[in-house]
């Protein structure tokens, strides 16, 4: 039932219950104009934290949320949040507030218990912004897709023609949102994927 406004270096926007958006680290962003708002900040650094995402890298809904939309929030004009039904709203809240538990109370195994909540969170709300992505253009899911797609199946061939294609786009739109998304070119990108394993 709360609102306000969320204000980066490119722009305000009005938040609600239920949006949930991820910021690049170092990026300026705060709240303003709150009237019954429970903000809630979950400072991570996937490399720091060690946490294992064994195939969450394959999901969609975690490239949109946790790879393409935090990039993209630095263009103005974009819009893109996942907003949450009440129930699942409700399911993260809980969840964020055993972490927090765990977090405060310091009790013997707390990190290991803190990492598997965490690894929960990231996982349900990927799912989630799989299944509620009304607030997210198509095309950044198409692209989040096309992520997940070069993460499980870097192995194989892969040409511009057919990962534009995937990707529902022309080869020129695709380059240029994936190198906007992601800083490198798709083929750059793939090269990268197979170096790493």
């Amino acid at each position: 039932s709360g609102r306000g406004i969320h204000w980066t270096e490119q722009e305000d926007y009005p938040l609600q219950a239920g949006d949930v958006f991820v910021i690049l680290k170092g990026q300026a962003h705060g709240y303003r104009d709150t009237e019954n708002f429970r903000i809630i900040n979950l400072l991570f650094d996937f490399d720091l934290l060690g946490l294992p995402l064994y195939d969450l890298t394959r999901s969609g809904g975690f490239h949109c949320l946790f790879t393409l939309s935090p990039n993209w929030r630095l263009q103005p004009h974009f819009r893109s949040r996942l907003r949450l039904p009440a129930r699942e709203f409700r399911a993260v809240l809980d969840a964020v507030d055993m972490l927090e538990e765990e977090v405060r109370r310091r009790q013997s195994g707390y990190q290991a218990c803190a990492a598997g909540i965490f690894g929960t969170l990231v996982a349900r709300l990927s799912r989630l912004c799989e299944r509620h992505a009304g607030g997210i253009p198509p095309p950044a899911l198409r692209l989040a897709n096309v992520l997940a797609y070069m993460e499980a199946e870097f192995r194989v061939p892969h040409t511009l023609g057919a990962l534009s294609a995937r990707a529902c786009m022309s080869r020129s739109a695709f380059c240029q949102a994936f190198r906007e998304a992601m800083g490198v070119p798709p083929m750059a990108y793939l090269v990268r994927l197979r170096l790493r394993e």
